[in-house]
This record gives structure tokens, C-alpha cells and sequence, in this order.
């Protein structure tokens, strides 16, 4: 018989503990009933709920503070791309892009950030920045 190698041992170590919860978790279930798992199925969902509508609220409020204007504000929220975007709101609204291409000229200063990896050569947006502000766009978010 061969020995067991340190992953091996970790691994079986993990299932183990988890059959044993699960054993744990049957023989309550078995003692107490249904009800029980019910409740606590509802409570988990009203906590994934509750949680994701104060991070919505909390990163609203942000965005408000940092852009005052309120229809930037929505078009950020609703990951809108506009010309005259700043490379930060852009950011806000779409987040950081896989691939940055920088050229900078002697007078103009011009990027082209890529999202969304398409294959081996495409992506599914280009967006165009000259001077840090989105001139224009192809494809989709």
C-alpha cells in the first residue's frame, strides 16, 4: 500500500468533515423536522436580499457625492457609455478593462481599453479615450 501524499491526506481530511456536518445536519433535521431548514432557507434569502439592496444604496449615495449630476449618476448605475465620459466614470460604470492600449503623440495622449475577451483575437467593447475622455465605442457591455 502506497502512503498517502500531504494533498491527498487534505483532501480526505476535507471530506470527511463534510460528511460529518452533513451526518450532523440529516440527524437534526431527522429529530426536528422540515420546518426548521424552511425558516432558515427564508431567513438566508432575506439576508442575500437585504444585503445586496444597501450595497445598491450605499453605492448610489457614493456616486452621488462623487458626480452630483444626477443623469450621470443613472447612466453609470445603468452601465451606459457616453462621448464625454471621463475615464473614471467610465470605470464606475463598467469597471477596469482586460487590456489597455496607450499611444501617446507629441500633442495627444490617446488609449483604447478592450472588455470582455472574445476568442483569441476579438473582444466584445473597444472604447476609444483621447486626453482621459471616451470619444467613441464599439460593442457591447
Amino acid at each position: 500500500m502506497e502512503k498517502m501524499t500531504k494533498t491527498q491526506k487534505k483532501v480526505l481530511a476535507t471530506l470527511l468533515f463534510i460528511a460529518l456536518i452533513i451526518a450532523a445536519v440529516i440527524k437534526f433535521f431527522e429529530n426536528v423536522g422540515l420546518l426548521p431548514l424552511i425558516i432558515l432557507i427564508v431567513a438566508c434569502a432575506g439576508a442575500v436580499f437585504l444585503y445586496r439592496a444597501i450595497k445598491k444604496k450605499k453605492r448610489l449615495r457614493y456616486l452621488e457625492q462623487k458626480y452630483v449630476n444626477k443623469k450621470k449618476v443613472e447612466k453609470i448605475i445603468n452601465r451606459e457609455i457616453w462621448q464625454g465620459e471621463t475615464a473614471d466614470q467610465l470605470i464606475d460604470s463598467i469597471g477596469n478593462p482586460e487590456v489597455v492600449d496607450d499611444k501617446n503623440f507629441k500633442t495627444q495622449k490617446k488609449a483604447v481599453w478592450k472588455y470582455g475577451r472574445r476568442g483569441s483575437k476579438g473582444y466584445n467593447l473597444i472604447v476609444n479615450l483621447e486626453k482621459g475622455i471616451v470619444v467613441n465605442w464599439e460593442g457591447k457591455v
